[in-house]
């Protein structure tokens, strides 16, 4: 994130990206696909930042390799010291990523948890070497899409919730051909729907489309409202949480269309989305 922009502040109620000299992003996919295009292999990563390491309860942590800090005070600072609430202008909650006890980091540079965006990769004889990355454009279209709901979660509608952990989660990736095109499927986890990008030529991938069939509006009947301290909670309508996505070939789908099924954890749906391809 020192050349590609984030938005850490939760409490601005805004969609304010910045950049930070000493952060980087650890991708840390959880949905991997691959495609042939060119006669070559490709590997499509969805970026979450998925922490694996479970807490201690007796200390009170969710996870070990969190590193809390809040800016609210003006007191606080990124792990090594380089981001304040003066120089930064963050007046909320940022969770890093502890690198303190892993080999291999750089201990001058701050970490957070995954990269807000999805990458493609080619396959080589020597390994794979990164062709695309869609950078900050996931909180950007979103932001835009959704103004009222930006990085919102998925047990609640409360706008920038989660710009201070892992903005919103790209969670898995498929791929699919349609009208002789390639194109990749990123679900949101957090914000909800699904990002479509062209990726017929993986190292200019393009943004296609937007999807999202959650109800920001409404609230599931008999959901929990609670108080945290923080925000009450509460579970929206319609799809949230598309947490896996499975391609249907039009040759194989009923309306002779392909379909997208997303399998939606939070709200307990499936949704099925038919593509358009007659443009």
């Amino acid at each position: 994130y020192s050349t590609v922009p984030v938005d850490l502040d939760k409490e601005d109620g805004a969609y304010a990206p910045a950049v930070y000299d000493s952060l980087r992003g650890i991708r840390m996919p959880d949905g991997i696909a691959a495609y042939t295009s060119g006669g070559r292999t490709w590997l499509v990563t969805a970026n979450e930042g998925d922490s694996r390491e479970w807490g201690d309860e007796e200390l009170g942590t969710d996870y070990l390799n969190e590193d809390e800090r809040n800016f609210e005070d003006g007191e606080d600072t990124s792990p090594t010291g380089t981001i304040t609430a003066d120089n930064s202008g963050l007046t909320g909650k940022v969770v890093f990523f502890d690198s303190s006890d892993y080999d291999g980091l750089d201990e001058t540079k701050d970490y957070l948890f995954g990269g807000r965006s999805f990458t493609i990769y080619e396959v080589t004889a020597d390994g794979i070497r990164e062709a695309y990355t869609s950078g900050s454009a996931f909180e950007s279209l979103t932001a835009a899409a959704l103004p009222e709901y930006y990085n919102c979660s998925n047990d609640n509608s409360v706008m920038d919730d989660r710009s201070g952990k892992k903005g919103p989660e790209p969670e898995s990736v498929t791929v699919g051909a349609a009208g002789g095109r390639i194109y990749a499927f990123v679900a949101l986890e957090r914000t909800g729907g699904v990002m479509i990008y062209d990726v017929t030529n993986p190292e200019n991938a393009g943004f296609v489309s937007y999807v999202n069939s959650r109800d920001f509006a409404s609230t599931v009947d008999g959901s929990q409202v609670y108080e945290d301290g923080e925000l009450d909670k509460w579970v929206t309508g319609g799809d949230v949480a598309p947490e896996g996505l499975a391609f249907v070939d039009g040759s194989a789908s009923p309306t002779g269309n392909p379909l997208l099924l997303a399998a939606c954890e939070v709200s307990g749906t499936v949704a099925v989305y038919e593509l358009n391809t007659a443009d």
